[in-house]
């Protein structure tokens, strides 16, 4: 497997892991107990938002890194 492949793969893992997380934040909101929750599937929404969670992650860790070295973060 080339490395482009392979990161692809990871990065989709990742989306899905947030958008698990984006999934039990809102079945929380509307009253779905844990155990019912887990049958629940994810839906585009839920991904969506583990989307940009990510990517709103990326940016404050860009700046972060950016401020230690005194240099504008990348796009």
């Amino acid at each position: 497997m080339d490395t482009e492949t392979l990161n692809e793969y990871l990065f989709a893992d990742l989306v899905t892991q947030w958008a698990l997380g984006a999934k039990q934040r809102r079945l929380a909101k509307e009253g779905v107990n844990a155990l019912e929750a887990r049958t629940k599937p994810l839906i585009t929404a839920d991904l969506q938002q583990g989307l940009r969670s990510l990517r709103q992650r990326r940016a404050e860790v860009l700046a972060l890194l950016a401020a230690e070295v005194g240099t504008t973060p990348p796009s």
